[in-house]
């Protein structure tokens, strides 16, 4: 006889098979075997299910070459945590709706299986389970299939390195809302070892929230058999219930969850770059009055004032140029400026050979452009010496002033500054002017 099977047997055991009760001690299958000419050494197969046994504290003897027990649905609620010791050759165990106690089971669980080194199928199911004593199956290396639904379990309860060969894993009907990165890697390094995984989540209420997105995408895409075909259920940020299946297009799931944010990193990353475009625009544009700037707050450049040069105001223009007359003797009457005229050069002249040394002697160089000026290869120089003169210790040194005719260059703007030229029209003095030049002129005295 290999199977060995106890049909809704409650109470005691039948007392023609043993004096001693499954209850109180030992069920010793010696006497059967004697009795009942059974070779317990070949029995194979033992179904205790709903037969109502209750605290099997004892022992059962016998048995070393029983692959299949049947426990399920009797009341092991003073659970021994040695009572399994006695049936080391098992592969096929079920302990379902056992009612253990749960503190004392869930505690002791690394020791309840420790010396079942060949179990290849357990089940847990219908038993309240919250979680496992550390390193519970580390000694059943074997095990194929594991059966955890209907308990409580918010996470996989074991470690996965554990179970190098599963293939089986229900967790249906239990507390598991997501898994994390680290537990789906070992979950698809399984399956890839194994040649199959199969997952069972049904029943569990999932996050389909945009927080639990990597998980949802592994769902959709993982190598791991999931049971689609259980209608998953889960939950949005807002509390809505829907089935899975509706997110089984990633890329739409991705543009709901991941649209909005990267939008706004899209709009974040669009004002840096406009503030550093701006920034570079404003450096250009003002870069030597930055450079002076730091440079006098280094205190590596002295601050120059009006009072440090010999001549107060220079104008540098084209010949016959009636409106410089008439600026300069404003400057000096106005203002008592000392004001000296390009005019007053004459090429091949000595005292041009020291017309960049007079400049640099100037507070403020006006710079006085006409369209006749890019024909004046006289006044083309000129322009470039004072350009040259400009420096850290005195960047506002030249003003502007052109005609509403004159087109001027982007690299003169920014060399000079915006804030420094002005256009004049009909060449006239005008409050705006009196205004321009004051401030510019003074702004440092």
């Amino acid at each position: 006889m290999s199977m060995v099977r106890f049909y809704r047997v409650f109470g005691n055991p039948p007392g023609e098979i043993s004096s001693n009760s499954i209850n109180d001690g030992v069920l010793d299958l010696e006497k059967m075997k004697r009795r009942d000419r059974i070779n317990s050494e070949n029995l194979e197969y033992l179904d205790l299910t709903d037969n109502g046994f209750i605290y099997p504290t004892g022992k059962i003897q016998g048995l070393t070459g029983l692959k299949t027990l049947l426990s399920s649905g009797n009341d092991f609620s003073d659970f021994s945590p040695t009572f399994l010791d006695s049936f080391s050759a098992v592969e096929n165990l079920a302990l379902a709706n056992c009612r253990f106690d749960l503190n004392s089971f869930q505690s002791n669980s690394l020791r309840i299986f420790k010396n079942l080194k060949l179990l290849k199928r357990l089940d847990l199911s219908l038993n309240s389970l919250s979680f496992l004593a550390q390193n519970t199956f580390s000694t059943n290396q074997q095990m194929t299939e594991l059966y955890l639904a209907t308990n409580r379990f918010t996470e996989i309860p074991f470690d996965l390195k554990l179970t190098p060969n599963l293939k089986v894993l229900d967790l249906s009907e239990n507390a598991i809302s997501t898994l994390n990165e680290k537990v789906t890697m070992e979950l698809d390094a399984l399956a890839e070892r194994n040649g199959n995984l199969s997952l069972r989540l049904a029943g569990n209420v999932l996050s389909c929230g945009c927080e639990n997105f990597y998980f949802i995408k592994w769902i959709l895409t993982t190598n791991v058999d999931i049971d689609f075909d259980s209608k998953l259920v889960c939950v949005n940020e807002s509390g809505l219930y829907s089935h899975l299946d509706k997110h089984l297009n990633v890329g739409t799931f991705w543009r709901q969850c991941m649209g909005q944010q990267y939008l706004y990193v899209s709009a974040v990353f669009l004002c840096i770059i406009a503030i550093i475009f701006l920034g570079s625009f404003v450096v250009m544009r003002c870069k030597l009055y930055i450079v002076a700037y730091v440079a006098q707050i280094l205190g590596t450049v002295p601050r120059r004032r009006l009072t440090d040069f010999q001549n107060h105001v220079f104008i540098v223009s084209s010949p016959n140029e009636g409106f410089v007359t008439v600026l300069s003797n404003y400057l000096k009457q106005t203002f008592f400026l000392n004001t000296r005229d390009s005019r007053d050069l004459e090429p091949g002249r000595p005292e041009y050979e020291d017309f960049f040394a007079e400049i640099n002697a100037t507070w403020r160089v006006i710079l006085v452009v006409t369209v006749e000026f890019f024909h004046d290869n006289n006044f083309q120089m000129l322009f470039t010496l004072v350009l040259n003169s400009m420096s850290h210790d005195n960047p506002g040194k030249v003003l502007l002033l052109y005609e509403r005719n004159v087109q001027l260059n982007v690299d003169l703007i920014n060399a000079i500054g915006e804030d420094n030229i002005l256009e004049v029209p009909l060449w006239q003095l005008t409050p705006n002017m009196d205004e321009f030049l004051y401030d510019r002129i003074f702004v440092d005295y």
